[in-house]
């Protein structure tokens, strides 16, 4: 129910979407309750409509059950908008602070040399 596929139960996962898909080792991974979960570009392959309502979905699991979530993505503007830290990595310089602080030190400016 909390990644809204209680409705496809009954289904094959070989018959699922990308994105349903997606939800569905999400589901899993809520299934184990731990506290922390860690994913790999979990947005990765899907259409935009999908990546926007997964990084939403995880975003509202983390305040709905207070869960923590850590998850890689070259999606700086989903990042940006979504996640409440971010942690960048350059050089093997790591940065970690709010996006809003992220992109007032420059640190993406620096990033991408613009």
């Amino acid at each position: 129910k909390a990644v809204k596929m209680d409705s496809f139960s009954d289904k094959s996962i070989d018959t699922l979407s990308d994105g349903e898909r997606q939800r569905v080792m999400i589901a899993r991974a809520l299934a184990q309750d731990t506290p922390v979960m860690i994913l790999d570009e979990p947005t990765a392959f899907l259409d935009i409509p999908n990546k926007y309502q997964i990084v939403e979905l995880l975003h509202n699991l983390t305040k709905d059950l207070n869960h923590t979530i850590l998850y890689s993505t070259h999606d700086l503007d989903v990042a940006e908008r979504y996640c409440d830290k971010l942690l960048i990595i350059d050089k093997g310089v790591f940065s970690i602070d709010s996006p809003q602080n992220i992109r007032q030190q420059g640190i993406i400016k620096n990033l991408f040399h613009i």
